[in-house]
């Protein structure tokens, strides 16, 4: 049965924001008509795509009543959540429809078209597997500030030096005392050079964190910008440096990807990651699968893409959004 030229998109989105505008991003550049289909789990979703199949039992009942027919020709999906009803849809559809996963699916990646994922995942080599050392983000260089946002800018004398805080996770912890030394020694680098350090949290950044943070920069010109204004998109857009912390993949990737000089602010390895990454235990129940980001921290800085707090350093790399969507194109070739 052939495909037409523009094939018939359904993006199924979940519950992360971070995830599903990765999908968005990428059908996005495609620039093909699509659809969205969101997904919401139960209690089943704790188990594992070997044993849920393909299915929607992990779907929330009044959310499956869209996932009807007629089928779709490609399916984009991101997390693991997403991959028992992806492959419920490609049965469905008599094995026609096309999927197309982003991020670690943790089951055999031939059952898949395509998986887009990052080194800091153990996805196992394989024909349909896409490995990019950047995430695919939906930070443009064009959204433009604000007259309020480009008030508070040039208000701020430059070089603007950007300092992006994530958040804690099972495996990796940000220490208010140590992202407060971090921000004392940013706002020196932009005095040294007459400059701003502006330093934003995330929703994911704990109070302590950001409290400590801002005690750091009260009484000087540096400032601690609230999550939501000025836009982070805005912020990263207007930085002559930028630097971040290394929990947090795509805020790397944001950085990377504007060109400019940047570096990682190092976070704290928990005790349960170092059990981890050492092998010494396997993960208990309930607890997510380690995520081993000293992968990609490796990759970015062996590459020359990506420097450090005290030597930050510009690289050239191509926008995975631009590989990933390449590679889609060439399945309906």
């Amino acid at each position: 049965m052939s495909v037409s030229p523009r094939p018939r998109i359904w993006v199924l989105h979940g519950p992360r924001k971070g995830d599903n505008n990765q999908s968005l991003a990428l059908v996005e550049q495609l620039g093909w008509p699509f659809e969205t289909r969101s997904l919401r789990f139960n209690l089943k979703r704790l188990l594992s795509g070997r044993v849920l199949g393909s299915t929607l039992a992990s779907v929330q009942k009044p959310l499956r009543q869209f996932i009807v027919p007629p089928w779709p020709d490609l399916v984009i999906a991101s997390g693991r959540h997403s991959v028992p009803a992806a492959r419920y849809i490609k049965r469905q559809s008599g094995e026609r429809t096309k999927i197309v996963l982003i991020g670690h699916p943790r089951i055999d990646p031939a059952e898949f078209d395509l998986i887009i994922t990052a080194p800091q995942y153990p996805v196992p080599n394989h024909p349909n597997v896409l490995v990019s050392p950047l995430v695919i983000s939906r930070i443009m260089p064009g959204i433009a500030a604000d007259e309020e946002e480009r008030a508070l800018l040039d208000a701020l004398p430059r070089p603007h030096v950007l300092m992006a805080v994530g958040g804690s996770t099972w495996h990796y912890k940000l220490v208010p005392e140590r992202m407060a030394a971090a921000a004392a020694k940013l706002a020196r680098r932009a005095e040294a050079a007459g400059g701003t350090l502006i330093a934003i949290g995330s929703p994911r950044t704990k109070q302590p964190v950001l409290d400590a943070i801002a005690e750091q920069l009260a009484g000087t010109r540096h400032v601690m910008v609230p999550i939501h204004k000025p836009r982070f998109p805005v912020l990263v857009n207007d930085a002559d440096e930028m630097f971040v912390t290394s929990d947090s993949l795509s805020m790397m990737s944001e950085a990377v990807l504007t060109g400019k000089p940047a570096g990682l602010v190092p976070v704290t390895v928990t005790a349960t990651g170092r059990e981890w990454v050492a092998g010494a235990r396997p993960p208990r129940e309930g607890e997510p699968r380690m995520r081993d980001l000293s992968r990609i921290w490796t990759a970015l800085t062996e590459a020359g893409l990506i420097g450090t707090i005290d030597e930050p350093r510009a690289g050239v790399a191509e926008d995975p959004v631009i590989t990933a969507a390449e590679a889609i194109r060439k399945l309906f070739a």
